[in-house]
């Protein structure tokens, strides 16, 4: 109870302070569409429980336009007119008029709305009670397709229970409005199970709860919450695969149905056919349980699944995003499955109305999850009637299904969310069909930062092949070999699969054999080939070539690359002049790279070209001062140096255990040097930052400094967009 008077004690009525994504919305079509999908939702829900906060939430729309603000007041007011205690009204006309700036009206509503929070009298308790429940339910109706973050979900099952709560300790509170409130505080567990996929017997429990109440009392229109409830109930229960013991922990019927999670679909559907929710979701379990049938060949529950939709479309064609997007699921699901037969035509017709179902999505409501399915069938399209895995240009024959499928991968990142593998492992994929080789290899790569260790393989394989594209463009580019070399040992070093050289070799000899002997060639003549991981992985390799082959790659000579950067610096400690300072008007670089050369290779495949390439018109590309690239000839390597540190904002200190064997001296030592890094630290303490790259261990001078650690694959593109943001700061 303390909890709770606290809760209250802290309430803040109306729409304004909730933070509501709709309140960032500007778009005149956009929030017509928001309008029209809140109005529907006004017309379906039958019971009054919720119908003022939906006018509400109306009314709130409706003030983003300035023209319409006297039609929001109207709206509130008419709330008033019926319950001349409710908050969230009162609340929000009182900042509609402030914002209007009369503050002479916004006053009276303020001293009515005061009066009733300061009030004891149980009634006003009541209303803050529902005041709480009320703003619980805004947070799950503006985001109807439960994609939201799990704090605000969180919130919202604080602001429900709370507010259930207090509304039950009330001796006269009807139990109907309570169940019907418990209906809604389920149906928020539900949506923050989904996103961190806790226990989901909570909201199991209080959606049978809503069920056995209603079906044993005479409610009017209980229908619909019943359906509702069982709808649910059969998509968690398919959804989440539920165990056993979490099953066993209810029982009778419910048992039953939580064993048969399709019983649940049909019973939600006979009691409310017309229900463009129910006709969704039972889609979408329909779907979801073909894709658990191994091999399956019947197709009956994909044929169930199209009707539905065909019908939830026929009763609402405006503004149904659930039809839109379970239909373009239902395309990837019947269209992709290897046992169902289709011919080429009705495939393609499939494909094109689930791109018209995404472009109608579009307008309205999309998430990432649908802007990177459709964007896979632009592809499809784009390579019809080819397979989408065949590597090559040749295979494109339509290419604006490609600029269709980068402009919903573009949407996609905008809308944000949890699929920036997905995201950046198609955008490489179109990129790469429009022969744009680097930038698809980039893309690729943080797809390869975000892999799992199932997807770990497909990342490598598609960058591997975009590189040695470019490498067939351009064959004297030795960069490129040693790029592939580097991010094939990399692949290695962080896949648990055991057999994975052997797959990622094989694979390599079947789709660019002369690329693969090229880099084993490479590897033999370079500095990498004392490198005990490298040397471990190729080694590997060559035990899966056939006798020529290994013979041929063992002709080559060994002669490891001196590395003139390297030397020792036994004159670092006499006085030198000193060096020119460059004011920021002057700066060339963004950042210098301060590395042993024996890391160029590593550096050059994970974090340059992240950090000079632009992955976004709002992402600026960064320049940078590297040594092999930028240094002058003739020049020594120490004025080089110095050169480059003053001409960059930053200096990026590469930690490694090579770095500290050669390169950590000439740090500390060299009094050019050390004089340049500490006036860059005074001017700005972010202007030296230490990167780390392998595990070692940070000397006491360089703890203080801001570090970047890309030791973990887990982390490492969060790393360096944390860098590149130091960088543009």
């Amino acid at each position: 109870m303390d909890n709770q008077r606290c809760q209250l004690d802290r309430l803040n009525p109306g729409l304004f302070n909730l933070g509501l994504n709709i309140g960032s919305i500007s778009d005149k079509e956009q929030l017509q569409d928001v309008h029209l999908y809140l109005s529907t939702t006004r017309k379906e829900d039958p019971t009054p429980t919720v119908h003022n906060i939906l006018e509400c939430m109306i009314a709130y729309v409706e003030n983003k336009r300035p023209l319409w603000k006297r039609k929001a007041l109207k709206r509130l007011e008419s709330i008033l007119n019926d319950n001349p205690h409710h908050l969230n009204a009162l609340a929000d006309i009182e900042t509609i008029y402030r914002q209007m700036q009369m503050n002479l009206h916004a006053e009276i509503y303020n001293t009515r709305k005061n009066e009733i929070l300061k009030s004891n009298d149980p009634e006003h308790i009541r209303q803050k009670a529902i005041c709480l429940l009320e703003q619980g339910y805004c947070i799950l109706a503006e985001d109807a397709d439960g994609y939201g973050e799990a704090s605000k979900y969180c919130t919202a099952i604080k602001k429900l229970e709370y507010g259930l709560s207090m509304l039950k300790s009330k001796h006269d509170s009807d139990p109907t409005e309570c169940i019907i409130w418990k209906y809604y505080v389920a149906l928020a567990y539900m949506r923050y199970d989904r996103r961190i996929r806790v226990e989901s017997t909570t909201c199991l429990s209080y959606f049978f709860e809503v069920i056995k109440y209603l079906e044993n009392f005479d409610v009017e229109d209980k229908s619909f919450y019943i359906a509702r409830s069982y709808i649910y109930i059969g998509w968690i229960s398919i959804r989440d695969s539920l165990e056993a013991n979490s099953i066993n922990s209810f029982s009778g019927d419910f048992q039953d149905i939580l064993q048969n999670p399709l019983e649940a679909c049909e019973r939600a559907y006979r009691k409310s056919p017309s229900d463009t929710v129910v006709l969704n979701r039972y889609a979408r379990c329909l779907i979801k349980n073909f894709r658990r049938i191994e091999n399956p060949k019947d197709t009956n529950d994909l044929e169930l699944a199209k009707s539905l939709l065909e019908k939830s479309l026929t009763i609402s064609p405006e503004s149904n995003w659930g039809a839109y997007t379970t239909n373009i699921d239902l395309c990837q699901t019947w269209t992709k499955s290897p046992n169902i037969k289709m011919d080429d035509e009705e495939t393609k017709d499939f494909l094109l109305r689930a791109v018209e179902d995404g472009k109608k999505c579009s307008k309205t409501k999309i998430s990432e999850k649908d802007c990177v399915e459709i964007a896979d069938i632009c592809h499809r399209l784009a390579r019809f009637p080819h397979k989408p895995h065949l590597q090559g240009v040749g295979y494109v024959h339509q290419e604006e299904y490609l600029y269709e499928a980068s402009s919903f991968l573009h949407l996609g990142r905008i809308k944000g969310g949890k699929m920036k593998y997905f995201n950046s492992f198609q955008m490489g994929r179109c990129l790469s069909d429009l022969k744009e080789y680097r930038t698809a290899a980039e893309w690729t790569k943080r797809a390869l930062y975000l892999s799992t260790p199932d997807k770990l393989w497909g990342s490598l394989q598609n960058l591997c092949w975009y590189l040695y594209s470019l490498y067939c463009i351009d064959a004297d580019q030795d960069y490129l070999l040693e790029e592939i070399l580097v991010l094939m040992v990399y692949g290695s070093s962080f896949s648990t699969e055991q057999t994975f050289i052997e797959r990622m070799t094989k694979s390599m000899m079947k789709l660019c054999k002369e690329q693969l002997l090229s880099v084993v060639v490479f590897f033999n003549k370079s500095q990498y080939c004392t490198e005990p991981l490298y040397l471990n992985t190729m080694q590997e390799i060559k035990t899966f070539l056939r006798p020529n082959q290994r013979g041929f790659v063992e002709k080559t000579v060994v002669i490891p690359r001196d590395d003139i950067l390297d030397e020792p610096f036994a004159n670092s400690f006499s006085p030198l002049p000193k060096v020119e300072l460059f004011d920021d008007s002057k700066k060339t670089y963004d950042f210098f790279l301060f590395n042993s050369c024996k890391d160029s290779g590593w550096i050059t495949a994970h974090l340059l070209r992240q950090l000079e390439q632009s992955f976004d018109e709002n992402e600026k590309a960064l320049r940078g001062c590297v040594d092999r690239r930028d240094f002058q000839i003739g020049k020594s390597v120490i004025d080089n140096i110095c050169n480059g540190i003053s001409k960059s904002r930053h200096t990026l200190v590469i930690l490694s255990p090579t770095f500290l064997e050669h390169r950590l001296n000439q740090l500390h030592c060299n009094s050019r040097i050390r004089e340049l890094v500490e006036h860059k630290q005074a001017d700005d303490e972010k202007a030296v930052i230490v990167v780390v790259i392998q595990k070692c261990t940070i000397p006491e001078s360089l703890k203080q400094l801001e570090c970047i650690d890309l030791t973990e694959n887990t982390n490492m593109l969060q790393e360096i967009l944390k860098l590149k943001s130091i960088l543009l700061s």
